[in-house]
């Protein structure tokens, strides 16, 4: 745009205004969407907000399975809208991207219309969304509700979804009233009303794999602050229900009834009673194409959760063997009468095929004889074995891989964890002995745990810290070197204690890792804020265990004693010495830095010390993560505490903050005694460099 050119603020003339009387459809077109989006004086940035318009409806119509002649029309006459403003915006006119600054309040969903316009804050998820809310708007000539508004902050705020868990979700059943999600109920209501109204033919039923896929992501997506939290509602049933729930199962389990069978498999998978009485039965695991099987001769349920992880990671060598397939073993009475009746009817294919005799129940319908107000049904029933164990102190990891419900996790934890197969087993057993549904059977000997494929076994862990160790020893100095073999043993040192620190502090993956040397040997904490997200809360607490802290003094020692060594040489006044000068005196300056042959410094990145040693394994950039999520739960802390270490933010968790002393306190002391727990494990003792302290 040239200097002298015309700039008008849109905001104040409104560009719909400068709309030509003889485009008519235009004209029509742009008083719809007015009306629906409710749009303040002047229609600000209306350019931008038609072109976001005509994305939504073309975003929706590329995924109806037959759509009609109205949805084409509609795309139509948003095309024809943009056009003829384009026609009308003079050269060097501009539409202020400031102008709906502070007025989100006024028109919440023109502003998130002219949001979506931005590519960089476009995702598929929101423009199906809103198409959908646009298109029955425009349908039942109604304004746009301001909950859409919300639902879309919700969704900015989450782990995007994939194509493939965008289409589960769209192909899904309805909702189901014991899930808390919000924008994934709409968006599943708009979407089987849209098709309807804007698609020619039958809607599609949603297909058995589909209907798992769904009610797995309502589990992951959805649920409020309150259930994550582990708080007990009327959704779920009360804690002296849930045990006579148990004990229900226990007595129809020995009965050997479908209605045994049915509250075992609701309480553990999470799925509701209908789905589960569809359940394929499978001699052996050999088949791939399945979403959730029960193996009747090994007594094994598995689950495929692969639908919840967005771009998993590929398994790498030296890591545990895992998978994102959740197995669940049936108790041996179960497993005995299973067995018994697929001998007798060995064409049945579905759970339910195994009981001819009995009736499926329906949701609504009762468990047990009950009179108590708030009655126990089959939907309340699939929630509540989970809540029930977060209100025993169970980690929430466990609480998942035991019952089925994703709420209590965030998402991101299964890119972090692995559950081992014998850790997994055991967490069974105890569940089972506690509700004496008997001891579960066997597992197989090629059963692998569940959850990410990435995290290394202690074996690698201790290697690649040896190897590293090695290479500082070997490039170890003598007292009047030259600065060549100081600059390689400095590199070395450094490679080794900035490895050890990402492991403790547990650090992603970065360019250049920025720790202060104004960390003291007294500091319990120190401040980090590593990665910004859409949900962000800035600088976040890692503690400082001990052996962190006297990693850091050993680097400060190592360089003073490199700095009184190049003080007398020519190298003095290069910048690696005035910078290990800087560090020996705690000054502000990044304390993991590498020497360049000619006496530069560049920061320590990530890759500097993760790559391979040797053939036989391969470590993952943010291994330090991946490290202490799995120890620190196998050294029992809770899962807010793990989450807090790994600065995950997840609702209806005790954040930690200088509001809540009691609560920092506790967690500092727990979590130092753990990561202290693990150095010792790994690393055995604090190295030193050329210092002699």
């Amino acid at each position: 745009m040239e200097i002298n050119s015309p700039v008008v603020n849109i905001a104040s003339t409104g560009a719909f205004l400068l709309l030509k009387p003889e485009s008519q459809k235009a004209v029509e077109t742009s008083a719809e969407l007015l009306m629906i989006t409710d749009a303040f004086r002047g229609a600000p940035r209306a350019l931008a907000a038609s072109r976001a318009y005509r994305d939504t409806i073309e975003a929706v119509k590329e995924i109806l399975p037959s759509p009609n002649v109205k949805i084409q029309h509609r795309l139509e006459d948003s095309k024809a809208l943009v056009a003829a403003l384009e026609q009308v915006m003079p050269d060097g006119w501009v539409e202020s991207p400031s102008c709906l600054q502070g007025k989100k309040t006024k028109s919440p969903i023109w502003y998130q219309l002219v949001k979506l316009s931005n590519k960089s804050e476009r995702r598929r998820p929101a423009l199906i969304y809103l198409g959908i809310e646009i298109l029955l708007a425009l349908h039942n000539k109604q304004r746009i509700p301001d909950r859409v508004s919300r639902h879309l902050d919700e969704m900015a705020a989450q782990v995007p979804l994939t194509n493939a868990q965008l289409d589960c979700i769209l192909e899904g059943l309805p909702p189901d009233e014991t899930l808390g999600s919000s924008w994934v109920h709409a968006m599943q209501r708009g979407w089987r009303t849209l098709l309807r109204h804007y698609s020619d033919g039958p809607i599609p039923p949603p297909t058995k794999r589909g209907r798992i896929a769904s009610q797995i992501l309502n589990s992951a997506i959805g649920g409020s602050t309150a259930h994550k939290a582990g708080a007990s509602s009327h959704r779920q049933l009360s804690q002296r229900q849930t045990h006579l729930a148990i004990d229900f199962a226990r007595d129809e389990i020995a009965k050997d009834t479908l209605a045994g069978a049915l509250i075992f498999f609701v309480m553990t998978t999470g799925f509701s009673v209908d789905l589960v009485a569809e359940l394929d039965l499978l001699n052996t695991m050999a088949t791939a194409d399945w979403a959730a099987t029960l193996c009747v001769q090994t007594g094994m349920l598995k689950i495929d959760y692969s639908i919840a992880v967005n771009e998993p990671a590929k398994p790498l060598p030296g890591c545990e063997p895992s998978s994102f397939v959740r197995w669940i073993p049936l108790p041996e009475p179960l497993h005995a009468h299973l067995n018994q009746r697929f001998e007798r009817l060995p064409t049945a294919k579905t759970l339910r095929e195994l009981f001819p005799e009995h009736k499926v129940p329906c949701r609504l319908d009762i468990l047990y004889p009950c009179y108590d107000e708030i009655q126990p049904t089959w939907s309340r029933l699939r929630q509540s074995l989970a809540v029930m164990l977060r209100q025993r102190g169970i980690n929430s990891l466990h609480v998942f891989l035991l019952t089925g419900d994703m709420g209590h996790i965030p998402r991101s934890k299964l890119h972090y964890a692995s559950v081992g197969a014998t850790e997994l087993w055991e967490q069974f057993s105890n569940l089972y002995q506690q509700c004496q549904w008997s001891a579960p059977v066997n597992i197989c000997s090629d059963l692998v745990g569940f959850g990410c494929r990435v995290v290394p076994t202690i074996e690698t862990l201790k290697k690649h810290d040896r190897m590293l160790l090695d290479q500082g020893e070997k490039s170890r100095p003598g007292n009047h070197c030259h600065v060549d073999p100081l600059y390689a043993h400095h590199n070395a040192f450094i490679r080794h204690a900035g490895w050890r620190l990402a492991i403790l502090l547990a650090l992603r993956e970065s360019t250049a890792l920025d720790l202060r040397a104004t960390l003291a040997e007294t500091d319990l904490w120190l401040p980090l804020h590593d990665k910004i997200t859409p949900n962000d809360h800035g600088t976040q607490p890692v503690p400082l265990a001990q052996f962190a802290l006297e990693t850091l003094a050993a680097i400060k020692s190592h360089c003073g004693a490199v700095w009184k060594r190049l003080s007398n040489t020519e190298a003095s006044k290069a910048e690696f010495a005035l910078w290990c000068k800087a560090v020996s005196k705690s000054n502000d300056i990044r304390l993991l830095c590498l020497a360049t042959e000619c006496g530069k410094v560049v920061p320590l990145a990530t890759h500097n010390f993760i790559a391979s040693l040797d053939t036989d394994y391969t470590l993952p950039p943010d291994v330090g993560r991946k490290v202490l999520e799995n120890l620190l739960r196998r050294d029992g802390l809770p899962s807010s505490y793990i989450d807090a270490v790994l600065r995950h933010v997840t609702s209806g968790q005790v954040r930690l903050s200088s509001v809540s002393n009691a609560n920092m306190h506790s967690w500092l002391v727990r979590t130092r005694a753990s990561i202290d727990k693990i150095a010792v494990e790994l690393f055995g003792q604090v190295t030193h460099g050329i210092s002699k302290d």
